[in-house]
């Protein structure tokens, strides 16, 4: 549960500063994911403290297990049942518009839609420390729940 508060407040912040970032996007594009196919991954923001996506997985898309190199917040925009990776573990999980989670940097995961409709989500990736916070290791929530 204090992780999910950690990333609704770091979310928050990230909302909060929107028109400043919104200024250093360019034009969204659609970049590759470590994919079986049926994901697209299209950046709607990218600087050196954020990168902000929509994910859609088409019914039985999904992605080969990987790693990223910043904490990386995931909202859920649609329902969504899902096979998910979270290390050496399968789990099956449902998610409910509005549901966040937080996959950790270096955090081996993947997911597949098992449903029958797109499962779409928005992802913040944490790159870099907040503007003038002095924090150089960015923000660092518990290591608690991935997902």
């Amino acid at each position: 549960m204090e992780t999910r508060r950690t990333a609704l407040k770091t979310l928050g912040a990230v909302f909060a500063t929107a028109p400043a970032l919104w200024a250093d996007a360019g034009a969204a594009t659609e970049t590759p994911l470590p994919s079986e196919g049926g994901v697209t991954v299209t950046v709607v923001l990218d600087n050196a403290r954020f990168r902000a996506s929509r994910v859609v997985f088409e019914p039985g898309g999904g992605e080969t297990p990987h790693t990223h190199d910043w904490d990386l917040i995931t909202v859920a925009l649609t329902p969504a049942d899902l096979e998910v990776v979270r290390g050496t573990e399968t789990v099956r999980v449902r998610r409910a518009p509005g549901d966040v989670g937080l996959i950790p940097k270096g955090a081996v995961h993947a997911a597949r839609n098992l449903g029958r409709a797109p499962a779409e989500f928005v992802t913040i990736a944490l790159k870099g420390p907040a503007a003038g916070s002095g924090d150089e290791s960015g923000p660092r929530p518990s290591r608690g729940d991935s997902r």
